[in-house]
Formats: structure tokens, sequence, C-alpha cells
């Protein structure tokens, strides 16, 4: 109801307060951070941090549309924050995880015909 309101009494406050242009922009500039933190490691060329990051891109986007489950990934992510060292393999076993709750959920959607998980593109490069 209050929507309804707002919509003929202030249409301003139903605008978004950023633009689809200025969140790009934030995202790329977080990733752009994750690319330079990577860099610093040493132990990865342009290619496997590009893969990586697509990954990890994918990972966000597969969680918040339901092919893993809610969160998964940015509970890892908190979970690895403080022990760099660990965190391929942790993000590895969660693959394994992703994996099978996805197989999982393919044998219980009506009408699903997929034969591969698209989480098996999660883990590290």
């Amino acid at each position: 109801m209050q929507v309804l309101k707002a919509l003929w009494a202030e249409p301003e406050l139903l605008r978004p307060k950023r633009t689809t242009e200025q969140i790009t922009r934030e995202a790329a500039e977080l990733f752009e951070g994750v690319v330079a933190e990577l860099r610093r490691w040493g132990n990865a060329d342009g290619m496997r941090i590009g893969r990586f990051v697509s990954r990890a891109v994918f990972c966000m986007f597969a969680s918040d549309i339901g092919l893993l489950p809610r969160s998964a990934f940015s509970e890892l992510l908190r979970a690895q924050a403080q022990n760099a060292g660990r965190f391929r393999e942790g993000l590895a076993n969660s693959s394994a995880r992703w994996s099978a709750a996805g197989a999982s959920a393919r044998r219980t959607s009506p009408g699903s015909t997929a034969t591969s998980s698209p989480m098996t593109t999660c883990p590290a490069t």
C-alpha cells in the first residue's frame, strides 16, 4: 500500500539511488582491486587471474539465482579471508559440495534434462 501511495504522492522515493552504470562501475573497481591483489601474490599469470575472476562472478550469479545454495560463495569467502593459503582448497572442496547439490536439484526439478553441473566451474584456477 505504501508503494502505491508513493507512486502518486512522492514518485521520486521509488527511483533507485544509483544507476546501473554506477553499480557496474563500482563492481569493476572492486574487481580491479581483487586482480591487483592476486597479482601481488605473484603466483598467477593474467590468464589464471582472469579465469578466477570469471569463475567468481559466475559463482556470485549462480548463488543469486539459486544454482548454488544462497550465500554459499560469500560464506566461503568470509571463512577463508584470514587464511589465503587455504582459500583455494576451501573453494575446491565447496565446489564439490555445490556440484552434488546441483545434481540433486536437477534430479528433483520437473523436466530437467541437464547432464552436467554448472557448479563445476567454480573451483579456483
